[in-house]
């Protein structure tokens, strides 16, 4: 099996994994999952994936930035539509390391439906409408539901107080007016929403039926809505600079350790820049009989581990093989002898 560690990974996240602090806030029709103080290289440039993966939110800080000689500090942050209720743990992710660092993660909790976005007209002129012309409209929006109600003429000193409860797959509404009552009447635009619903068919139950009993469904699965809408990078601050004379020059594979060896040998290799590298073994017949690494690397200073088996897994033979590694035009082969 391939180990791979790298040396020096030089202004790469990997020597940095853990740093910052992960939040998530929870607002009435999205959530924001926040990364304050993470150190990463100063050229980085973000930009964020979100996967639910069942209960585990999981963001990838992918960076597409260039590689700069300095370190600093960023604050993050990216902004996805609402879940279902529930419990959840956030996961976040960065791309700039050789493969994925974890920053960290923390829980949080999804409450349940809550009523939010209300609207309320002026009251409206009394040609606008009559009792007969009243009626409702449902929207649904991810995870939750708008109610748009053109009312029939009620106190024209209304203020609108919502209620609502799920019971099974029945959604009850309650629109409470707690206005002082005066002399006169009118017809009002009111507006809410409600949510987040779990995924599913539902039945609205609204002024004992007045307009009946209009059915809602809210689509998809927690999966397929995970979306990121909005996403903040701050400017880089509390810069450190690295020491350019520490970063390899040049391509150079060293000699594998220890020769002779048994059952493993490590090989050292630097690259000077971001590269795609390939190193293998070959019997002494030019048979290439292992893959040690075939990747797109980062610069900076790498150890292999070739514990002497073939591609299948399977434990070579005593005898010298070659290692060669590749990229681009540089070729460069190292002798190792494996004694049993």
């Amino acid at each position: 099996m391939r180990k791979l560690t790298t040396i020096l990974l030089f202004l790469s996240s990997v020597l940095f994994a853990q740093s910052g602090i992960i939040s998530v806030q929870v607002g009435t029709d999205s959530i924001t999952v926040r990364h304050d103080g993470s150190e990463r290289n100063c050229g980085s440039l973000f930009y964020m994936e979100a996967e639910l993966v069942n209960d585990t939110l999981i963001i990838t800080e992918v960076d597409t930035g260039d590689l700069a000689f300095c370190m600093c500090y960023f604050d993050l942050e990216a902004t996805i539509g609402m879940l279902p209720p529930g419990e959840y743990r956030a996961e976040v992710y960065g791309t700039d390391s050789l493969y994925g660092t974890y920053w960290g993660g923390t829980d949080f909790t999804i409450p349940g439906i809550a009523v939010f976005d209300e609207y309320q007209s002026e009251c409206l002129p009394l040609t606008k409408a009559t009792n007969d012309t009243a009626f409702i409209e449902l929207t649904v929006d991810g995870f939750n539901l708008n109610l748009f109600w053109d009312t029939p003429l009620i106190n024209c000193c209304l203020i609108a107080e919502w209620s609502a409860e799920l019971i099974g797959d029945t959604f009850y509404v309650v629109m409470t007016d707690v206005g002082d009552p005066c002399d006169c009447v009118c017809p009002f635009e009111l507006s809410v929403s409600f949510g987040p619903f779990e995924p599913g068919e539902y039945i609205l139950d609204f002024e004992d039926g007045e307009y009946g009993y209009p059915a809602f469904t809210i689509p998809g699965t927690k999966e397929s809505v995970v979306v990121v809408g909005s996403q903040f990078q701050s400017d880089c601050y509390d810069i450190n600079s690295v020491e350019t004379e520490t970063i390899p020059k040049n391509f150079k594979l060293h000699p594998a350790y220890p020769n002779p060896f048994n059952p493993s040998t490590n090989v050292i290799f630097e690259i000077p820049e971001i590269s795609n590298i390939e190193i293998a073994v070959y019997n002494i017949l030019g048979e290439k009989i292992k893959i040690l690494m075939n990747d797109k690397l980062q610069l900076g200073k790498y150890d292999i581990t070739w514990d002497g088996t073939n591609q299948d897994n399977v434990k070579v033979g005593s005898g010298i093989y070659l290692i060669v590694m590749k990229s681009g035009e540089y070729l460069q082969t190292i002798k190792a002898a494996l004694l049993k």
